[in-house]
């Protein structure tokens, strides 16, 4: 099994070298990104506002492959944390497992827009094995400021709900990239303990992808 991920951070305070630099994504609206939610009945709400360090909350990008040999099951991911934060944590992320399958690069880049059609997007959570194995759907995952790690990979997700609204293409510098509209709620679990278990309610996202290649 091989997984390649990539983390590009937003703010200038991690911004690439002048020879690296992208556009950055259009905005709409007063927000960049967000994920809002209710955990166990405590209130999150993280949303970028700028592309500069005067904003509370940064997004990131999360994406690569898993596959074995050559062939390659893309996953594409956006995570959410203080900007403050030294760390990788706090944070809250939705990754989409297996939209794309294939052992050609330039087939992920044509089929990056159409992977992310409101109608092609999954609306069933992936258990850790089904993730591994590439398989098509979608997981949330949340760290807490100590650095405890919460996932909906891993364990059972009955009653539990993702949905869309609005699928919106874009571009950052020679990237492809896809915002995202919707909500979901659904249950996490310490991946060191599952009977340890967090009730995501009342999630409202809009976030960001972006095609690995």
């Amino acid at each position: 099994m091989k997984k390649v991920l990539l983390m590009l951070l937003t703010v200038s305070l991690f911004s690439c070298s002048s020879d690296e630099a992208s556009v950055e994504p259009t905005p709409s609206g007063n927000e960049i990104a967000y994920f809002r939610a209710s955990l166990d009945g405590v209130a999150l709400n993280y949303s970028q506002t700028s592309f500069t360090e005067s904003s509370s909350h940064e997004y990131s990008y999360t994406n690569g492959f898993s596959g074995n040999g050559f062939d390659k099951s893309f996953y594409y991911g956006c995570a959410m944390r203080p900007t403050s934060s030294m760390e990788f944590y706090p944070q809250i992320d939705l990754t989409f497992t297996g939209l794309i399958t294939t052992t050609d690069y330039s087939v992920e880049t044509a089929g990056f827009y159409d992977a992310f059609a409101l109608n092609a997007l999954p609306t069933n959570f992936v258990t850790m094995e089904q993730e591994n194995d590439g398989v098509k759907g979608v997981y949330v995952m949340y760290e807490t400021p100590e650095g405890v790690r919460y996932s909906s990979l891993s364990g059972d997700q009955t009653g539990s709900t993702v949905a869309y609204t609005t699928s919106t293409s874009g571009t950052e510098g020679p990237f492809k990239t896809q915002t995202v509209i919707g909500t979901v709620s659904c249950k996490l679990y310490n991946e060191a303990n599952p009977s340890d278990v967090i009730v995501l309610t009342n999630g409202q996202y809009k976030l960001i992808f972006r095609e690995f290649d």
